[in-house]
C-alpha cells in the first residue's frame, strides 16, 4: 500500500481505493444536480450505475483508467488501498442494501466523494493523463475537494508513465478552478467541449507534475456568491467534469 502525506489547513485527509459496487449507495445518496450538470453529465439511475461500478472493479489499479472512492480518514495521511476492499456481489446498493454500502467506507472513514486518473481519451498525448475530481453534496465546503486532488495528484506522481495531469473545468466553476490551482494546476487558455454536454464549454488546465504545488495558496472553497454566474455555491463545488464517465473506456486489466 502507497501513502502519500495530504493534509490540507483544515487537518482533511482521505484514503483512496478502488471505485466500484459498495460505493452506489452513497453515490445515488449524495448526487445531485451539481453533480449531474458538472460531472457525471446526466443523474446516475441505480441499473446503469451498477452496470458501470460493475466494469470499473474490473480495471486494474496499475491500468490506463482507473477510477477512485475517496474516504475520510484521520491520523494526517492519505492512503491508497489497491485492494477493492468491496463485495462485488452486493447488487450495487440498490433496495435493502443501499444504507448498508453508503457506508462502505465505515471502517477506514466516511466516503466523501472520488476522482479519476485515465491515461486513454481525446485530447491526451503519451505521458499525459486525465483527472477528474468530484464530492458528494452532503460533503461539500468541507475542504475535501482540496483533498482529494492533491491525493489524486501525488498518485500520479508515483506513476513512471505520467508527466502531465489534464483537468477540464467549465469556466464558471469558481472554486473548483481554486481546488486545481491549490494542487498546482494551471490554465492552458484552451477552450474544448465540455465532455457531458456538447452545448457547453469547458477551460482545459495541465498540472506539471515536476512542478512543486504552491501550497502557500489559499484554497478555501467557503467562497462568496457571485450573483452574476446564476449558480449557487454547491454547483461551483461539485468538482472537474469526467470525460467519459458512461463510456466504458477500457474493459482491459
Amino acid at each position: 500500500m502507497a501513502r502519500v502525506e495530504d493534509v490540507d489547513r483544515r487537518g482533511r485527509s482521505v484514503r483512496l481505493e478502488r471505485l466500484g459496487s459498495s460505493h452506489a449507495g452513497a453515490i445515488l445518496a449524495g448526487q445531485d444536480r451539481a453533480l449531474a450538470r458538472e460531472v457525471f453529465g446526466r443523474r446516475w439511475e441505480p441499473a446503469e450505475l451498477a452496470e458501470f461500478l460493475e466494469r470499473a472493479e474490473r480495471w486494474s489499479m496499475d491500468g490506463p483508467v482507473r477510477e477512485f472512492a475517496a474516504c475520510q480518514v484521520g491520523g494526517g495521511n492519505a492512503d491508497i488501498d489497491a485492494c477493492t476492499g468491496m463485495n462485488a456481489g452486493t447488487g450495487a446498493g440498490t433496495g435493502a442494501d443501499a444504507g448498508t454500502d453508503a457506508r462502505a467506507c465505515s471502517a477506514r472513514g466516511e466516503i466523501v466523494g472520488g476522482g479519476g486518473l485515465h491515461l486513454l481519451g481525446p485530447g491526451l498525448e503519451r505521458g499525459q493523463a486525465d483527472m477528474s475530481y468530484w464530492v458528494l453534496a452532503p460533503q461539500r465546503r468541507h475542504g475535501w475537494g482540496a483533498a482529494i486532488a492533491r491525493a489524486l495528484r501525488d498518485t500520479a506522481r508515483s506513476d513512471p508513465r505520467i508527466c502531465t495531469l489534464v483537468l477540464r473545468i467549465p469556466p464558471e466553476n469558481v472554486a473548483s478552478q481554486h481546488v486545481a490551482r491549490g494542487a498546482g494546476a494551471r490554465p492552458t487558455g484552451r477552450s474544448e467541449r465540455h465532455p457531458g454536454d456538447a452545448s457547453r464549454r469547458v477551460e482545459r488546465w495541465e498540472l506539471d507534475l515536476d512542478d512543486e504545488p504552491d501550497f502557500d495558496l489559499d484554497v478555501d472553497l467557503d467562497l462568496d456568491l457571485d450573483p452574476d454566474r446564476g449558480l449557487d455555491l454547491d454547483d461551483r463545488e461539485a468538482g472537474t467534469a469526467r470525460l467519459r464517465w458512461h463510456d466504458d473506456p477500457s474493459d482491459r486489466p
